[in-house]
């Protein structure tokens, strides 16, 4: 994919008219191309499973708010697709076994904990990209909060409209609510850590086939 990018950026930039850094455009085709391998998987997946409604209600609200909370993520792009499409699977699973057993005083007792880690630990720098402009923080911050409201109040009308899109809600907020602490960076860290271990087998195998 990386390779991909950087084809394809190269070629755009060199034809086109504006003075555009080659490396920007790489990163976005290579962000937009992950996430869309990823969606493609993931949803596809769910389908199969039959768990495509309780998937694609995680993965966005997961995303929504991700978009300024920030918080844990693997260190390469197919990592972090590996890494959704075991996370999010076995969410969606949880998310349909439990929703028979779902009631006011679980989804009250979710508001709190997704509300509390919200304000206490959004936004998470990215520490490749840490934000150091308090002014944006700020509006960060603001804006996650805002957004983390409007999908609890969303999530407790659907609770006596569609149970399967309140539950959907919640697990994607309490999903995202984890990556922002510890446990969700160590959890992250570890799939990581596992896939670039695979990734270095790999090249070692294919290096000692090469020199036989």
């Amino acid at each position: 994919m990386n390779h991909f990018a950087k084809k394809l950026a190269h070629l755009l930039t060199r034809n086109s008219q504006a003075t555009i850094e080659e490396d920007e455009v790489r990163y976005g085709i290579e962000v937009m191309l992950g996430s869309l391998l990823q969606l493609v998987l993931v949803l596809g997946s769910a389908y199969w499973l039959n768990l495509f409604y309780e998937a694609a209600g995680i993965l966005l609200v997961s995303a929504l708010y991700r978009r300024y909370s920030g918080g844990a993520h693997c260190t390469a792009y197919y990592r972090c697709t590996l890494t959704s499409l075991f996370t999010f699977l076995p969410l969606a699973y949880l998310t349909n076994f439990m929703l028979p057993h779902s009631n006011l005083v679980l989804l009250c007792c979710s508001c709190l904990v997704i509300l509390t880690i919200a304000w206490l630990k959004v936004p998470v720098d990215n520490p490749a990209n840490p934000i150091t402009d308090p002014i944006r923080r700020q509006s960060l911050r603001k804006k996650t909060l805002i957004v983390v409201v409007f999908l609890l109040s969303l999530a407790i009308i659907l609770f006596f409209v569609s149970p399967l899109g309140s539950a959907a809600i919640i697990m994607g907020l309490l999903w995202q609510s984890i990556t922002l602490t510890v446990p969700g960076h160590i959890y992250m860290s570890a799939w990581d850590n596992l896939f670039l271990y695979i990734e270095r087998l790999f090249r070692k195998g294919d290096y000692y086939a090469n020199q036989s």
